[in-house]
């Protein structure tokens, strides 16, 4: 289905795109995904982080974190298959979760950090967070060092259980223009929504609309319909640090969901933080708290040494 832009929405996507550019790479066999990756400053080897975005949604969500992030580990980013800049095949298996997993865990296996001379840490935002604890409790010789939970759920979410995404494709695709409206509602702040929007916040909703104006019903069906969160079983095998961060009016998904997730990680030593001033997209509405926070975290998981640089790195101009 041809979707048109306004020219806003188009120069906000042109914007993240050219911040984050991308080689399509067929990661399994025919599985053609959009790949961001910056090598850490000064070019050294070492740690790798691997963002992962939410529900239908795309990578250029992470573009205020990369500088921070960048002077202590390299960054690898992906669009999963029929979100942002991958490849939008049709096909209900191709959307499964255990795909989307297999597809991490290659490009953690192809891109991560050698044994013995880095560690890998996955930073997952919204759903994104469900497919970075199952492979850290699913893969283990993957060696992944720690993890970063933004507005995480603690369940699949109702939608994957509810009537909507039931619906005939042609029905779903004449609600779109609605459903993204609702998205908006839930997912961002009223700061964000508002006419008299500071840039900077004004950003974030053109390129809402823009990501989700571009999302193939079809894509977004099966997704939804096949979407899975680890349980308590897995999530106890879970041993890795594990750093959860929420917006405090988060519409979308209920801070209250991380708060009951946090004593599921028995396994890890986990720690949470309520991020004012923001709904579920905090990365973007509150880039530099979310930034500090999780630096912090990072260089902590790392140890001393590593801290005091990551720590220099986060610390205003």
């Amino acid at each position: 289905m041809v979707r048109t832009l306004d020219a806003e929405c188009i120069r906000a996507l042109e914007c993240a795109h050219d911040a984050m550019p991308v080689e399509v790479l067929e990661l399994r066999r025919g599985r053609n995904l959009a790949v961001f990756r910056r090598e850490r400053v000064g070019g050294c080897a070492g740690d790798v982080a691997f963002l992962l975005h939410g529900s239908c949604a795309s990578m250029v969500q992470w573009r205020d974190q990369l500088d921070a992030l960048s002077a202590s580990h390299t960054i690898v980013a992906l669009d999963l298959l029929g979100c942002g800049r991958s490849e939008k095949p049709v096909g209900w298996e191709l959307y499964s979760f255990a795909e989307h997993h297999a597809d991490l865990a290659e490009l953690v296996r192809r891109f991560g950090a050698a044994p013995g001379r880095g560690r890998n840490v996955l930073l997952g935002h919204s759903m994104g967070c469900a497919l970075a604890l199952g492979l850290a409790a699913k893969a283990p010789k993957l060696s992944i060092h720690a993890l970063v939970l933004l507005a995480p759920p603690c369940g699949t979410p109702a939608a994957a259980r509810g009537p909507l995404f039931r619906l005939p494709l042609w029905i779903l695709e004449r609600l779109q223009p609605t459903l993204s409206a609702g998205f908006e509602a839930m997912a961002l702040h009223p700061e964000t929504r508002a006419e008299d929007a500071a840039p900077e916040r004004r950003e974030v909703l053109l390129l809402a609309r823009a990501v989700n104006g571009l999302n193939e019903m079809h894509m977004c069906k099966a997704y939804y319909r096949q979407l899975e969160f680890p349980g308590p079983a897995l999530l106890s095998q879970v041993t890795a640090p594990v750093l959860i961060l929420h917006g405090e009016a988060d519409g979308a998904i209920d801070p209250a969901q991380s708060e009951r997730l946090l004593p599921m990680l028995k396994g890890a030593e986990a720690r949470r933080q309520v991020v004012a001033g923001c709904s579920h997209q905090l990365l973007q509405e509150r880039p530099a708290e979310v930034a500090a926070a999780l630096c912090a975290f990072l260089a902590s998981a790392a140890g001393p040494a590593s801290a005091e640089a990551a720590g220099a790195s986060a610390a205003p101009p």
